[in-house]
């Protein structure tokens, strides 16, 4: 028997093995954990889309809010000023039809048609050099140029107005004007200067008209009903970190006045609306799809991998007998040269007189002796080592638990003992076979699975030359009878 390929057959057979292990989750299991996964970056994608797509809606929507504010209160600016012009076109009118008239009747009746007749809360007429020239409070007209301070948010409004006004000559009368946030009587409120200049001399200005409208419940309300926006108010102390939609309101010298808000009415929420169902949806139809077809492809794994299963069991063990067959020996061979000097044997088994049972009682009965003398060295090496059978009547036995020469001589004695007790075959007929073995202890007889091979076959070799039924240590000479004997007796004693 040649069985010097014994290490190359299970590294084979390792490899078979490793084979099997690339795959070591189940099939189902791979494709739920894909589908959970593409589920999480489908909820992450949505969820991105839904955050970028409601920020940008807000912020497109916030923007318009303000623009639509800057334009509403920009309107209520040109309402005043437009009021600004009517008078002041009168009084140009008045000061061409009676051009000697020097009295302050135009002017004061100027300022009082802007209470009676448009409501502003205060009309001041302010002289190029920043004195206060007339003061006019709910249709009271006031000359005294300390009725109110002048400060330099006035004057500053009052110089850009003047500058406006030279920038453009030839303008008609009333037809410039330029707007502010002020603070008039500690009250925040818009304010419109437009320039009066002299008849004869348009170039010679001869004050500044400024209107006042108080930022009050009026103002709101005009406001409201233009915007229609929730809870539209104003807050002259606003918090600096405003969450609310908002807008500030300084004076032309920075100060802040304060802010007016509203409650927002942005379209991010009513899109998060259609996205959360959304998500929800799509991700339970992928659940749902993801189990039915795990639950088919885990079927289909599920005779696949028994199928793997057998094929490798077939791979490494023997059809007949259920026993280790020639790759898986090579396998355990290889494992216990790894681990020289640890000491283990080999045995080589040959069945004596096989031929002879295949001759008289026909190849079915000599599967029966085969598979009854598997079973029998099985149960008698037990967790000793490992039996295989590596074709026909051979038989190799490796031996790991112990080495020594005696434990070894007492287990082939079991060994033949067990082997040819009688045979039943069908029919109630019975045969009896022998079996003859050699040993080769290793480390003793090689360092390697081959030479450790061809050690033991030598021993089988010598014992079926000199002489059947016997076993034979691999480098000594046959056993004496009398130590076939008193093994024989060892082995019936234990």
């Amino acid at each position: 028997m040649n069985r010097e390929s014994s290490g190359e057959e299970g590294a084979a057979a390792g490899t078979l093995a490793g084979t099997a292990q690339l795959f070591p989750v189940r099939l189902s299991s791979l494709i739920f954990a894909f589908a959970a996964a593409l589920i999480v970056l489908f909820a992450c994608a949505m969820a991105f889309v839904g955050l970028r797509s409601s920020e940008e809606a807000d912020r497109q929507a916030r923007n318009n809010d303000l623009a639509l504010f800057d334009n509403t209160l920009n309107s209520r600016f040109m309402l005043l000023a437009r009021d600004q012009h009517a008078l002041v076109s009168w009084k140009a009118y008045l000061d061409q039809r009676f051009p000697g008239d020097t009295t302050s009747s135009h002017l004061d009746a100027m300022i009082e048609g802007l209470w009676y007749q448009f409501g502003h809360d205060r009309t001041l007429l302010i002289a190029p050099d920043g004195r206060l020239m007339a003061y006019a409070h709910e249709g009271m007209v006031s000359r005294d140029s300390d009725a109110l301070p002048v400060d330099a948010d006035l004057r500053l409004l009052v110089q850009k107005a003047m500058a406006g006004y030279r920038a453009a000559p030839g303008a008609p009368a009333g037809t410039l004007f330029e707007a502010a946030f002020q603070r008039i009587e500690g009250t925040p409120a818009l304010l419109s200067a437009m320039v009066l200049a002299e008849p004869a001399d348009a170039s010679q200005v001869t004050a500044v008209l400024v209107s006042v409208k108080f930022i009050d419940g009026d103002l709101l309300e005009y406001l409201n009903a233009q915007l229609s926006f929730n809870a539209l108010n104003f807050n002259a102390n606003p918090p600096p970190d405003l969450p609310r939609p908002h807008r500030f309101v300084t004076t032309l010298s920075g100060e802040s006045l304060g802010a007016f808000l509203w409650a927002d009415n942005y379209p991010g929420a009513a899109i998060w609306s259609v996205i959360w169902p959304l998500i929800l949806l799509i991700g339970l139809v992928m659940a749902l799809a993801a189990m039915l077809v795990a639950r088919k492809l885990g079927g289909m794994s599920n005779v696949v991998e028994h199928s793997e299963r057998r094929t490798r069991h077939m791979a490494r063990h023997d059809s007949l007998t259920g026993l280790a067959n020639r790759l898986h020996f090579g396998e355990e061979l290889k494992a216990a040269v790894d681990l020289l000097p640890q000491p283990f044997a080999v045995i080589a088994c040959d069945l004596d007189r096989f031929k002879a049972v295949n001759d008289t009682f026909g190849h079915a009965a000599g599967d029966t002796v085969i598979r009854t003398v598997a079973e029998r060295m099985r149960e008698t090496v037990g967790s000793a080592g490992l039996v295989s059978r590596t074709g026909g009547d051979e038989f190799i036995v490796l031996v790991r638990a112990y080495a020594d020469a005696p434990a070894l001589a007492a287990l082939g004695h079991k060994l033949i003992a067990a082997v040819s007790a009688p045979i039943a075959l069908e029919g109630g007929r019975t045969t009896d076979v022998g079996v003859s073995l050699g040993i080769a202890q290793a480390p003793a007889c090689g360092d390697n699975a081959a030479s450790i091979m061809r050690a033991a076959d030598e021993a089988l070799y010598e014992v079926k030359a000199t002489g059947r039924g016997r076993l034979v240590f691999a480098g000594d000479r046959l056993l004496r009878q009398g130590d076939l004997q008193a093994g024989d007796s060892h082995s019936k004693s234990s």
